[in-house]
């Protein structure tokens, strides 16, 4: 070689990766015409491998560090979900429960069941102790339907009246399902309960309300009727039969 850099010699060993892809190779080079002997030569291949082996070693690091950060991602996110989760059970005022059906009955609640209980979260949830917070007269009812539940897996909502465990009586909606195996066998029922005491309250005003509305309209000799956007009907008094002589009136 007569130009520049005026190579004479030079050898080379392969970089190749774990994958068989050759980046290169790992060479000396001289200006002089050179002659390798063997151990030389094995600590150029040695060499090689040692650099091979860096490379390999980072890029797991990247890979390594590029899960994590996408783990961190998606825990972040998951994170994010959960929190608007129990903020939405919390305005709902919804808890959910879940009853392993093992060798021994397990129960467990979420942190909104002990809020709708007003219990502290030490208290360990039991099957018989938990209905028999609710009033007697629907104890029997949920006994039966969680029995059902559990043995053929019948579903089952009911509204009740429960006692919390600072003494305030609140009606909850209790809905209850079997969870099975893939072998079709029950080994879970898992269900939610919800506060609707100001749902019942307000159902409890309009029936009051209406029921005031039906007095006077008997007390009265006035046409009284309520025409209702929603159905496009009117509701009548009875005072139109004695004045107007008509007989039911239909919207």
């Amino acid at each position: 070689v007569t130009g520049h850099p005026g190579i004479r010699f030079y050898a080379g060993a392969p970089l190749t990766l774990e994958e068989g892809v050759v980046l290169g190779s790992l060479a000396v080079i001289d200006t002089r015409p050179r002659n390798l002997d063997a151990s030389q030569i094995n600590a150029l291949c040695t060499l090689a491998h040692q650099v091979v082996t860096e490379i390999n070693l980072r890029m797991r690091l990247r890979e390594s560090i590029g899960r994590e950060n996408d783990l961190k991602r998606i825990n972040d996110r998951l994170s994010q979900n959960e929190s608007h989760l129990r903020m939405a059970l919390r305005v709902s005022r919804l808890g959910a429960w879940w009853v392993d059906l093992g060798p021994e009955i397990n129960a467990r609640w979420s942190q909104d069941l002990y809020r709708i209980f007003e219990l502290p979260e030490d208290y360990q949830p039991n099957v018989e102790e938990d209905i028999a917070r609710f009033l007697p007269e629907y104890r029997p009812i949920l006994a039966n339907a969680f029995e059902q539940c559990m043995t053929h897996g019948t579903s089952y909502a009911l509204d009740a009246e429960i006692l919390t465990g600072k003494g305030n009586r609140i009606w909850v909606r209790t809905i209850g399902e079997a969870v099975r195996d893939a072998s079709g066998k029950i080994y879970c029922v898992q269900g939610t309960m919800q506060d609707i005491t100001q749902q019942r309250r307000i159902e409890e005003t309009i029936r009051a309300s209406e029921e005031r509305f039906r007095l006077l309209a008997r007390a009265t000799n006035d046409v009284i009727w309520d025409w209702s956007f929603d159905t496009q009907r009117a509701t009548w008094g009875g005072a139109h039969k004695k004045v107007l002589g008509y007989p039911e009136l239909e919207g």
